[in-house]
C-alpha cells in the first residue's frame, strides 16, 4: 500500500509539471514572448524524454517485469522477436482505474493509480 501512495505521488507531482500540456488552449496556442520582442502563437508539446527500463516503469506505472510499450509474455522478454505483441491501452487503463477494475489492471501489469499521461492530448507515451 505505501508503495501505490508513493508511486501516486510521483504521478500526482507529474501531472502538476504536465498541467500546462492538458490545458485546453495547447490546442488553440499560447501567445508567448520571444527573446527579439516578437510574439509568437506556440502549441505546447512533449516530444520525449530517454529513461532507463525502471524509470519507464515508474512513469508508466507498470510492473518492473513488463514492458511499457506492448504486452510482451514476461518469458519473452529482452528476447528478439518478430511477433507484434498487442500495445497497451492507455484509454482502456483509464477507464478501468475510473471504474476501480483492479483486476483488469492487475492483469495487464499496469499499477492501480491515476496516471497523468493517459490523459494527455494526442500523447501516445510509447515509442
Amino acid at each position: 500500500m505505501q508503495e501505490q501512495q508513493a508511486l501516486q505521488t510521483v504521478h500526482e507531482v507529474f501531472a502538476h509539471l504536465l498541467k500546462l500540456l492538458s490545458d485546453a488552449r495547447c490546442q488553440t496556442g499560447y501567445e508567448m514572448i520571444c527573446a527579439n520582442g516578437n510574439v509568437h502563437l506556440c502549441f505546447p508539446k512533449l516530444f520525449c524524454w530517454l529513461t532507463d527500463h525502471m524509470e519507464n516503469a515508474t512513469i508508466h506505472a507498470v510492473a518492473s517485469n513488463c514492458c511499457f510499450v506492448c504486452i510482451v509474455p514476461v518469458e519473452k522478454l529482452g528476447k528478439y522477436s518478430e511477433t507484434d505483441y498487442p500495445r497497451h491501452s492507455h484509454a482502456n487503463y483509464i477507464t478501468a482505474y475510473w471504474e476501480s477494475d483492479t483486476l483488469s489492471l492487475n492483469e495487464q501489469g499496469v499499477k492501480n493509480i491515476n496516471n497523468p499521461l493517459w490523459s494527455l492530448p494526442e500523447l501516445n507515451p510509447q515509442i
